[in-house]
């Protein structure tokens, strides 16, 4: 599929997304927001850069300009973007500052020639998200995250053990509201 092709499709599936009203709490602003970081990302994915080659930046008014190598050799990226659901309730706890904490898993499915296979996340959310996870997010929930990745240890009987989270900025459920 050719880099236009992918992102029409992109673009569609998106526009489906924000036009099917299965979005809720989501100001519209933020869904149209939301939209067009998504298409961003699968732009910024799609471009191949060649050595000594420009990337292009896209501006707020959706022009793309070009980015000297010299300042994009100095931008790190740490995003992840997953669609996918909820394993199971959000588990709740206050942190020592009083603040609302949530931790939820996320199953995403991908697929492998014939065969088919779940990788579940282990999913962060503070602040606002976790209050909003309280309120509306439950097991079987389709849900779109949006963060980065933050790798931790614990020990459990002097052993550390390594951990994977996503660490959510934005969060938009996807299921509709029940009637």
């Amino acid at each position: 599929m050719s880099k236009t092709k992918a992102r029409e499709a992109m673009w569609d599936v998106l526009s489906e997304i924000v036009e099917s009203g299965i979005l809720r709490s989501v100001h519209a602003s933020n869904a149209t927001r939301l939209h067009q970081q998504a298409l961003d990302a699968l732009v910024l994915a799609t471009e191949e850069n060649g050595a000594g080659a420009e990337t292009r930046s896209r501006r707020p008014g959706g022009a793309f300009t070009p980015v000297p190598e010299e300042a994009e050799m100095s931008r790190t990226v740490n995003k992840v973007v997953l669609v996918g659901n909820v394993g199971s309730d959000p588990d709740l706890h206050i942190t020592a500052n009083s603040e609302k904490k949530a931790k939820l898993s996320l199953a995403t499915t991908t697929r492998e020639g014939n065969e088919e296979r779940t990788d579940w996340h282990r999913v962060i959310l503070e602040g606002r998200q976790a209050h909003f996870a309280e309120d509306y997010v439950s097991r079987g929930d389709k849900l779109y995250v949006e963060g980065c990745l933050r790798y931790d240890s614990y020990e459990r009987d002097g052993i550390a053990i390594p951990t994977t989270e996503i660490r959510a900025s934005e969060i938009v459920l996807l299921t509709p509201m029940a009637g």
